[in-house]
């Protein structure tokens, strides 16, 4: 471990990390793969013409007012996120401004485009906030994570065993069972969330592991109280979320009942979640399942691929592109040699 250290000491301070160009490469790159990824999932594969009409063909009362709806949910959805990282973030670097907490999570979009499940959206606050320890803030940040997840998990197998009676035909025993299973998996993710400093206390009693305690000790710093409130901030966002989707359902003619639509859709994120997914493969899995639910109410297959990509336009890749004028003004060169500065210092 310490020929790791050692290793990792000497790269970080390396000349060629003191180089401007290095940085700027950086930059491009990360906005190149955001720019590569919304070409290929929305340009390359041609149906932005019949998508685009669809949309417009749908454009007018009563539909407009669903549509205005959605758009006025997408900077509550953003300030709810912000307020659930700037919890955890505190915990860490305590008194960090909500505005650079925002202009993280603007920046985490930009990473998320291009990344499995989008899992680089928490590497975002390194990029942004100046911090001593940034292995524990992406600690806290994890927190943050998992309460949306336990969330997303918990609501989604709770009513899920309902909406597979609404869609699917299963016999009473399988329905039983799912909805024990649906219980259990629920209760589970709960329980997890809030005992997440026992992953502390096992890291430390595993051999290999114990090296990374230091860099996540700040989990043990969270008490139920402090667990709740990014939790209760997770529920609110997901609310909000799930009834966008539903503006969208009614903004396309697709008529379903609200209570099965919003528990179809806990249910379709839900198993969204579970699959980690590459970005190619992402929009064509959510697409898919999309038509499987809302097929047994449509055959407008096109409406239903419209509302999954109106989604990912409007709460992923409009704040991802304002992230990326973030990231091309931020010096990740300043907050990179911040880092090596400590790193010095605590050798």
């Amino acid at each position: 471990m310490n020929t790791i250290k050692l290793l990792y000491y000497k790269v970080i301070n390396h000349p060629i990390l003191r180089h401007k160009q290095i940085f700027w490469a950086l930059k491009l790159s990360i906005i190149s793969l955001l720019l590569y990824s919304i070409y290929r999932r929305l340009i390359a594969k041609g149906d932005i013409v019949e998508l685009s009409k669809e949309f417009i063909a749908n454009l007018g009362f009563p539909n407009l007012f669903f549509g205005i709806g959605v758009l006025l949910l997408i900077p509550v959805v953003i300030l709810l996120e912000t307020n659930i990282w700037q919890t955890v973030i505190e915990k860490v670097e305590p008194g960090v401004s909500f505005k650079k907490v925002l202009k993280s999570v603007i920046v985490g979009f930009s990473l998320y485009v291009f990344s499995p499940n989008g899992v680089a959206k928490t590497l975002a606050p390194l990029m942004v906030i100046k911090t001593k320890s940034k292995s524990n803030l992406l600690a806290a940040i994890s927190v943050s994570e998992i309460a949306k997840q336990v969330v997303v998990f918990a609501v989604g197998s709770f009513l899920g065993a309902f909406i597979l009676q609404q869609f699917f035909d299963f016999d009473k025993n399988t329905l039983t069972l799912l909805t024990i299973g649906g219980f259990i998996l629920a209760a589970f993710y709960v329980l997890f969330y809030f005992n997440v400093s026992y992953v502390v206390v096992l890291c430390r009693r595993i051999k290999f592991l114990k090296p990374i305690v230091k860099h996540i000790l700040v989990l043990e710093q969270f008490d139920n109280k402090e667990l709740l409130k990014p939790l209760l901030y997770s529920f609110v966002r997901y609310f909000f979320t799930l009834f966008q989707y539903y503006l969208l359902l009614r903004y396309f003619g697709i008529e379903v009942p609200f209570i099965i639509a919003i528990a179809a859709v806990a249910t379709m994120y839900a198993i969204r979640t579970v699959f980690f997914l590459p970005p190619s493969l992402s929009i064509f899995f959510r697409t898919e399942l999309a038509i499987m639910f809302w097929g047994v109410y449509s055959e407008n297959m096109v409406g239903i691929i419209a509302i999954e990509v109106t989604l990912w336009l409007i709460n992923v890749v409009i704040p991802a592109l304002v992230g990326a004028i973030y990231i091309s003004r931020t010096n990740l060169r300043e907050t990179l040699l911040l880092q090596v500065n400590k790193a010095k210092n605590n050798k």
